[in-house]
């Protein structure tokens, strides 16, 4: 097991000395795009590149480092898998047009989910607030399907709790 470990670690390390261009020892946005490019074989906008920045440079150096780089792959690998339809959402919901989802559109959406039964405000508040990396009131689309999957499981725990304590 710790040899797995060290071995995880090693790779790590010879992945962000791969891109770190500037030997840093870290990722600048940059050096994160083209790796985040040739990963996927696809575009990568500075938008994402942004989001990415921000919700997983945990330690505020400035940079991703060898120990935050895994945790930034997984999330990026499942934000590809999911990427068209999160795009079909944004093309459907974001009325405004601005790349992002607000409330107003995020509880359009959730209500469509929701086979049109409308969705409280607070169920609106509590999804936007767990998925909202940015903190910036608003859903791009790498937050999208984290929304949804918060929520999911959400009405999946209240279908298992039940509706009544007894005594």
């Amino acid at each position: 097991m710790a040899q797995q470990r060290k071995q995880a670690k090693e790779q790590r390390k010879a992945l962000v000395k791969k891109y770190d261009k500037d030997k840093t020892g870290q990722l600048e946005r940059e050096e994160l795009k083209k790796l985040l490019i040739e990963d996927s074989k696809m575009e990568v906008s500075d938008q994402d590149v942004e989001y990415y920045f921000i919700r997983f440079d945990r330690s505020q150096s400035g940079g991703i480092t060898p120990e935050e780089i895994e945790s930034l792959l997984a999330s990026f690998h499942a934000y590809v898998q999911t990427k068209p339809q999160a795009e079909e959402f944004m093309a459907k919901y974001d009325v405004s047009k601005d790349g992002f989802l607000s409330k107003e559109e995020l509880k359009q959406l959730m209500t469509d989910l929701n086979d049109g039964k409308p969705v409280a405000d607070t169920e609106v508040e509590g999804v936007m607030q767990s998925a909202d990396m940015l903190k910036h009131e608003k859903l791009e689309k790498p937050d999208l399907m984290h929304a949804i999957a918060f929520w999911d499981s959400q009405i999946d725990d209240r279908k298992s709790v039940g509706c009544c304590v007894c005594m």
